[in-house]
Formats: structure tokens, sequence, C-alpha cells
């Protein structure tokens, strides 16, 4: 600038040093004021604004597909959530539902040790009656002919086989239906001697009450003679409203423990009654009367390991 000011000292004159000086003043001021000289100024800072703006889509789309892969996952931990909570559930019902089952077996178990001291038995169907007038009931694990192992309650005993009676397996009896009114039986007429199927109590539907009722009254006796034969005794009585006819015990014996019996049947000495085909016999109990009834056992059947009795009866006009 001081060079060109000196060139100018030297080739202009003094008055036109000032005029061109004012002239160059006024062409750049022009220049600025018409925009001349910025425009590469304004091309630098749209380009930089394009390249903000290039920054801030890049961003944003980077923001769109982050947000976008955060829902995916989140929609996804959320199913595998509810998986998993689906299976805890089924779990815990399943877990639930077998410790109800347990809790069951054991009141079950429960209400049956208590039975079992109500009714020992509902678990041991022997009872064997000793000749001091003690009843015992158990399951016979062993005998010989000398003693007999029985499993008790109480444990195990050891019974001296002279000190035993009889051992008799008893069968539960139903429990009749006494709290049904007497409307809901069907009073059917008893069966002639003429009938060519005279039926039981066991197949009639007539209530207790009036029909017949054989029971054993008091215990069966066991006696032998010297032979080796031995003969059952006991009384029977009709404790029914009816009278009872050709009543008869059936004595089953048990001959061993595989299960084999043999089955012998005596009748009742009663009061004699004559029937509509003509036939006599002894061997009806009127309603209240008992009978007696003795059993022949020699010494040709053999030995057995107990025996059980089933009392039956028919009845007729």
């Amino acid at each position: 600038m001081k060079l060109l000011t000196k060139i100018f000292r030297h080739q202009i004159p003094r008055g036109g040093l000032g005029l061109f000086l004012f002239a160059f003043v006024l062409f750049f001021t022009g220049c600025g004021f018409l925009g001349i000289g910025k425009k590469d100024k304004s091309d630098e800072e749209a380009d930089v604004f394009h390249a903000s703006i290039d920054l801030q889509n890049q961003a944003i789309r980077q923001e769109i597909a982050s947000l976008a892969k955060d829902s995916v996952a989140a929609v996804s931990a959320q199913g595998t959530d509810l998986n998993f909570a689906l299976n805890e559930l089924s779990y815990d019902l399943k877990k639930l539902g077998a410790e109800i089952e347990h809790l069951k077996a054991e009141l079950k178990e429960l209400k049956g040790r208590a039975d079992i001291w109500d009714n020992p038995l509902k678990i041991y169907d022997k009872e064997i009656i000793l000749n001091n007038g003690t009843t015992i009931y158990g399951k016979i694990i062993y005998q010989d002919d000398r003693a007999i192992k029985v499993q008790t309650l109480i444990g195990y005993l050891s019974l001296d086989r002279n000190s035993i009676v009889r051992i008799v397996e008893n069968i539960p009896e139903l429990q009749e239906a006494k709290s049904q009114p007497l409307e809901s039986h069907t009073l059917t007429s008893a069966p002639t001697a003429s009938s060519s199927a005279p039926v039981t109590i066991s197949s009639q539907a007539v209530p207790p009450a009036v029909s017949a009722n054989c029971i054993l009254d008091g215990n069966i006796r066991e006696s032998a003679d010297n032979s080796g034969n031995r003969v059952f005794s006991g009384r029977v009585k009709n404790i029914g409203a009816r009278r009872a006819d050709f009543v008869k015990v059936n004595m089953i014996f048990r001959m061993n423990w595989s299960g084999s019996t043999k089955t012998v049947t005596t009748f009742a000495k009663g009061s004699f009654q004559t029937f509509q085909s003509g036939i006599t016999s002894d061997n009806s109990l009127l309603p209240g009367a008992g009978g007696d009834f003795q059993l022949f056992l020699p010494k040709s059947f053999g030995s057995f390991i107990g025996y059980t009795y089933k009392i039956e009866w028919e009845e007729y006009e």
C-alpha cells in the first residue's frame, strides 16, 4: 500500500491523488454495498449450513433406528417375560395341586387310623378267642402244632395253641340304612311254598323292621372227642318281626393260606311248621324265638386255619 502511494505520488499530481483515492474508496464501498466480494463467504456459510443439516438428519436417522431397535427389544423382552410368568404360574399351580393331593392322602390316613381303633376288624379279619375270655383281633402270620404268631395293633403275639378256643374270620356287615323313611321301601308279599325259587332275606326288598332277622346268640362253641372229631354248637335267634323258615348256618372253613375253603351246613332246631306244599319242618323260628344248632366235623375233614359263618333263612306264608 505504501509502494502504491509512492507510485501515485510520483505519477499523479497532488490534487489528482485525492481524487483518485476518493474514487478508489468509493469503488470498494460500492462493491461491498452491492454484495460483490461476499459471494465466497455466503457460499461457505451455505455449505456449512447444509453440512449441519446433513449431520442433524443423520443423527435423527440414527436416533430413529435406535428407538426402533429398543422398541423391538422391549416387545421381545415383554413377550419373554409373559411366557416366563405363565410358566411360573403353571408350575405354582402344579405344586399347589401336588400339595393338596398330599394333604388329602395324609387326612385319609389319619381317618383310617382313627377307624382302626374304633373297629379293628377293618384291617384284621381274624377274631381269636382264648380260653380265659380274651378276644384278640389280628392276622395270623405263622402257626404250627404248638403255637400261633399273630400280628395285632400292639405288635406281635405268640399264643399257645391249646389256649385258643376258636378262630373266627369276621366279615364286616353292610350298615343298614336305618335313616331312610319307611315309605321309601316297597313292600312285597312273602312267597308261598309252591314258588319255584324261594327267596332269602338278602334278595328281598322288605325293610328289616317287617322281616325276619336271624343272628348268632352268643358264641360258637368248639369241642373235640377222643377220636379227633370236632363239634361246633351254638344258638340262633330271630330278632325280626316275621317267622324265619329253614334257618341254616353255613360254616366256611379256610383250609390253607392259599385261600382254599370248604363249606359245611347245618340247620337250627326250632318249631314245627307245615307249609302249603305239605312239607313239615322243624327249622322255623318265630319272632323272638331261638334255636340250637350243632355241626359235626369228622377227623377226616382235615386241619384248617380258621372259619367264618353265615346264617341264612327263607320266608314263607
